[in-house]
């Protein structure tokens, strides 16, 4: 299977190279020199990167101690199912930022342009949010069974939790993808560090007043205030555009907490 990846990825590389070299010529495709000036915005951003994912490994390992100390490896192993679930679906939902509102955000300085790519990229971001998280939450042990086995449903009792925290984690994506577009790289790294910092002393804490519920109730309040951080940054022009956009992000946001609240009626949550 790995060769097979490695031959697709190669083959794929090759299919990129001919087409780029019928836009581009050739001795400019494959000059070489170096700009200080494109290396110091490399070096800003790549920094920046490397910034944010110390932090997140950071708090995944630091979190997982803490875990393993208090609950025991079956917890911590459903625990780690769970978010291995969850950042399948996730990263592959955010892809319309990095394809679309990113390189608008990076190249235009009209605030209704950036207005309305926002508005577009967070509808459909939320409008396949809602579906997944809703398909997702329908039937928990099928889903865990599918990924994993019988062995992790302890991750049920706060599996559906963490898919309505999923929600406002991927509503705040788009705010940041338009701050590392503008090269607001301080006040991106500063949200994530925030955020997880955050991260740590609520679950920490819920864990510790509600048991093993607590992981999830401290990533859903983490994530509702990452989300709001980010929207408040992004200075909304008075448009119908974004008084609907926002409307639609409530209203798919009590779907989803109604349909929680329903799972956990039964004893899903």
């Amino acid at each position: 299977a790995l060769w097979a990846t490695a031959l697709s990825m190669i083959f794929f590389m090759v299919i990129c190279l001919c087409y780029v070299l019928k836009l581009e010529q050739k001795q400019n495709l494959f000059s070489w020199g170096f700009s200080k000036s494109i290396f110091k915005v490399l070096l800003r951003f790549g920094l920046t990167n490397a910034f944010t994912g110390g932090v997140t490994y950071a708090f995944g390992i630091y979190f997982r101690v803490f875990l393993l100390k208090k609950f025991g490896a079956n917890l911590n192993g459903a625990y780690q199912s769970v978010f291995v679930i969850s950042g399948f679906y996730t990263q592959s939902l955010t892809n319309g930022i990095w394809t679309h509102l990113f390189p608008i955000a990076s190249k235009s300085d009209s605030k209704a342009e950036l207005n309305v790519a926002w508005t577009e990229t967070t509808t459909i971001l939320v409008c396949m949010s809602t579906i997944a998280i809703s398909a997702l939450m329908i039937a928990p042990d099928y889903v865990i069974s599918i990924f994993f086995s019988k062995t992790f449903f302890e991750a049920r009792q706060f599996f559906a939790l963490i898919l309505l925290a999923d929600f406002f984690f991927l509503l705040a994506q788009p705010s940041l993808g338009v701050m590392l577009a503008k090269g607001s790289l301080v006040n991106y790294s500063l949200t994530w560090f925030g955020f997880y910092l955050l991260l740590a002393v609520t679950s920490i804490a819920s864990c510790s007043w509600f048991g093993i519920p607590g992981i999830g109730i401290g990533y859903l309040f983490s994530n509702f205030l990452f989300a709001l951080v980010g929207m408040l940054y992004f200075k909304f022009e008075q448009s119908k555009q974004i008084k609907h956009t926002i409307g639609f992000i409530c209203l798919m946001a009590s779907m989803i907490a109604l349909q929680y609240c329903f799972y956990s009626f039964l004893g899903m949550g």
